[in-house]
């Protein structure tokens, strides 16, 4: 199997294909699987396609073609939608979102764009298929870093067992940071 990694789009969708083509990755090849390690919204761009991409990866989970890992940003969105209330980061991605799902009413409230966003299951997708990481014999990928101890600086031994609402902290962490200064997974690369 060949992964074609990449993370942080940020809503810039055909960047995205752009690069996966130039990068030789074949939809239709069984051995291209492609790891998204998160931050698929929320960033100002002329070319920003909130829809297009979302449209994008739920397609290729369900069929089996991404692993998804959670980003901080997937973060932001879900705790917006719970909250009912769009932050600064979430609140263009929300109404883009929004609007590709309901083309025939643009002018939503916010209220309204953000139960649209539960009602065609843009938040359980996000939240049932957004993982906190992946692991391979030789890799383990996320966004951020694992949980660790900062003060001592060493991952946590159970860290593949935290709990899913205590990866929150991590995923905004420095993970280049916490290999650098010593902290490695025994046998893996981070």
């Amino acid at each position: 199997m060949k992964f074609f990694v990449f993370s942080d789009i940020h809503g810039w969708y055909s960047s995205l294909i752009r690069g996966l083509k130039e990068s030789g990755y074949e939809p239709n090849n069984l051995d291209h699987t492609l790891l998204f390690l998160g931050d698929a919204f929320d960033k100002e761009s002329d070319e920003r396609d909130d829809y297009g991409l979302y449209c994008s990866l739920k397609e290729n989970v369900e069929n089996g073609k991404l692993i998804w890992i959670r980003g901080n940003h997937e973060s932001f969105l879900l705790s917006a939608i719970e909250k009912g209330s769009p932050t600064h980061f979430t609140e263009k991605t929300i109404r883009n979102i929004s609007c590709g799902l309901n083309i025939k009413n643009e002018n939503l409230s916010g209220e309204e764009q953000v139960q649209s966003l539960i009602d065609h299951g843009v938040y359980s997708f996000i939240k049932d298929n957004a993982l906190n990481f992946y692991e391979t014999k030789d890799y383990v990928f996320t966004h951020g870093t694992i949980p660790y101890l900062k003060k001592e600086n060493i991952y946590l031994d159970n860290w593949r067992d935290y709990p899913k609402d205590k990866w929150e902290t991590f995923r905004s962490c420095n993970g280049m940071k916490m290999v650098l200064t010593g902290v490695k997974i025994p046998g893996k690369t981070l």
